[in-house]
């Protein structure tokens, strides 16, 4: 006996119908996002492969190499088979990954990079997009400037005189060891350089706020000088001024010499002169009370030197 096939209730007709639009709209909006994944996909491959900048994505957990971009190959060598091959540290010895870093080639050079990366999901695996900057040139850059700068500060540190670099507004850049001494050997505080005597102070107001210096004819003269070789008005400026501390008298030269051309700043040296000026105080001093010897007596008397210098007194 042949069963009947029953017939659909109206019941499950009519749900259907109701159903149809929402399936209809679900099934566009599974083909639009796939669309849109598409152009997402496509938007990645292009700004990945053109990128300028060698990129890999890796695989986080083997490190394996799953996408490597045109850059990547031509900077580092590699074949996209080689890299295939490879592992993230096969290139990229160190543990972490964001820094800078040693990069290996394969021709075995070894190049400076600055990385940078990011995880995601890259077709179901969580991944690492990893960006490399290549900064040989510039870090050599860098080592060489360093060294440069130790280099001029290890002939500044051999001069005994007190020497402060000055760039184009008056602000001290640079001083040498002997400068420092003093500023620690005249400070008010013991182990603490005396105050407005370090780099970044302005020495030509300085000059102007010491006792006497603004006023006073030396103080004046040194300002001005400074600034004349700054403007390019003078090649060489220097003067002598006194610089007593409570326990002895001081005598210094200042001489202010241009910094390169161009009005890049003034290298100011201070040189001890103490001692010539005690011999020609001295000097002085013997000559003064000579000379009031030989005006006391009642002779007449003729003095020659060896240079053919003369000296009478009134009687003769």
């Amino acid at each position: 006996m042949t069963e009947k096939k029953s017939k659909p209730a109206a019941e499950d007709i009519h749900k259907t119908q109701l159903q149809r639009p929402v399936l209809k709209k679900k099934a566009k909006a599974a083909r639009t996002q796939k669309e849109k994944s598409g152009k997402n996909e496509l938007a990645f491959q292009m700004l990945f492969q053109n990128h300028p900048m060698p990129m890999w994505v890796i695989d986080i957990k083997t490190h394996a190499f799953l996408r490597v971009n045109k850059a990547a190959i031509e900077k580092y060598g590699y074949s996209q088979t080689d890299f295939q091959k490879l592992t993230l540290k096969d290139i990229h010895p160190e543990e972490r990954i964001t820094g800078q870093w040693h990069h290996k080639l394969k021709s075995g050079k070894l190049i400076d990079v600055e990385v940078t990366s990011c995880t995601f999901d890259f077709q179901g695996l969580e991944s690492i997009l990893m960006t490399a900057q290549d900064i040989t040139a510039c870090k050599q850059t860098g080592d060489s400037l360093r060294a440069s700068e130790i280099f001029n500060q290890a002939i500044l540190d051999s001069v005994t005189a007190e020497i402060a670099v000055l760039d184009h507004s008056g602000i001290i850049i640079a001083v040498n060891q002997t400068w420092e001494k003093f500023a620690l050997e005249n400070s008010a505080e013991a182990g603490i350089p005396a105050p407005r005597t370090g780099i970044g102070v302005n020495y030509l107001e300085i000059c102007k706020a010491e006792n006497g210096l603004e006023t006073g004819t030396e103080g004046m003269n040194g300002c001005d000088g400074i600034r004349a070789v700054m403007s390019g008005k003078l090649t060489r400026f220097s003067m002598e001024y006194a610089c007593h501390s409570p326990e002895q008298q001081r005598w210094y030269t200042l001489t202010a010499t241009p910094l390169g051309e161009g009005g890049a700043g003034v290298v100011v040296t201070h040189n001890n002169i103490t001692e010539r000026k005690l011999v020609e105080e001295s000097l002085h001093e013997s000559q003064s009370t000579l000379q009031g010897i030989l005006q006391s007596t009642a002779d007449g008397i003729l003095a020659v030197s060896l240079k053919n210098k003369y000296f009478a007194n009134e009687h003769f």
